[in-house]
């Protein structure tokens, strides 16, 4: 029991990423200038994030600029969220004879299972003021993902 249950090694790595700026937009052409893609104007005293659940910007802070005005949201002034992950192994090698040796593996990638909006969308929270998911983070990156090997070396 004593020779199965020791030797065993544990190692991890540890990653965190500040969110990337976010374009907040509005469709459509408010400030009738041709060009679409104008940002919103941001409501004085409300906070732009509102982080509950899958909802990380709040609606309610952010309005669609009055006909032939420029929003003034100041570009990437909005943050994106972040994201961390832990991935840890836990390995045993097991020797047979002087040539031979078996190695157990059992590896979890985002071992606590945190939460990790997904990074690939370019639209991830949907950045739109006139989106009804206006805010909201509607993708995300794997789950706990864990996996067990087994090597045997002769």
């Amino acid at each position: 029991m004593r020779a199965a249950l020791s030797g065993w090694r544990l190692s991890g790595s540890f990653r965190a990423a500040a969110g990337a700026p976010l374009q907040v937009q509005v469709t459509g052409d408010p400030a009738r200038t041709g060009l679409t893609a104008q940002r919103p104007n941001l409501v004085s005293g409300a906070d732009p994030y509102l982080k509950q659940g899958t909802r990380y910007l709040n609606p309610a802070a952010f309005a669609i600029p009055d006909v032939g005005t420029l929003g003034n949201l100041p570009r990437n002034s909005i943050v994106g969220p972040g994201s961390r992950v832990l991935d840890l192994a836990f390995v045993r090698a097991f020797k047979f004879a002087t040539s031979q040796q078996l190695e157990a593996r059992l590896e979890a990638f985002n071992a606590f299972n945190w939460f990790r909006p997904a990074t690939t969308g370019t639209n991830n929270p949907v950045q739109t003021v006139n989106s009804p998911t206006f805010g909201q983070i509607l993708e995300s990156a794997d789950p706990r993902i864990m996996q067990f090997a087994l090597k045997f070396s002769f």
